[in-house]
């Protein structure tokens, strides 16, 4: 069992993002080093959205749904080239934009 499928276990069990947050956003910056010198778009949009997801968990009345989405968007941020269509949809330039320094510090904000 890896690490997300761990997390999404505790999830599952009730932990809420008081407990989650540091474990997840831990996961979330070995994926970025995973990427760094090699972060592509498809990469910065999902590990992006993992981080606002996780953000997210701290203020609703569903922390659970938050933080379940954000492990998908880690986990889609490891899909092989060969199994996704990077352009389903326009590239924002926002998201072109970002940078493993910038999506690192936003998760160290997160923590």
């Amino acid at each position: 069992m890896d690490d997300l499928e761990l997390l999404w276990e505790r999830v599952e069990k009730g932990e809420g993002p008081d407990i989650l947050i540091v474990p997840i956003t831990n996961v979330i910056r070995a994926r970025l080093n995973q990427y760094e010198g090699k972060l592509g778009y498809w990469e910065k949009f999902h590990l992006a959205g993992a981080i606002a997801n996780l953000t997210q968990s701290r203020t609703s009345c569903n922390a659970s749904y938050w933080l379940r989405f954000s492990l998908r968007n880690i986990w889609k941020a490891g899909v092989p080239a060969s199994e996704r269509d990077e352009n389903y949809t326009p590239h924002d330039e926002a998201i072109e934009a970002f940078t493993y320094e910038m999506l690192l510090a936003e998760v160290d904000r997160a923590a």
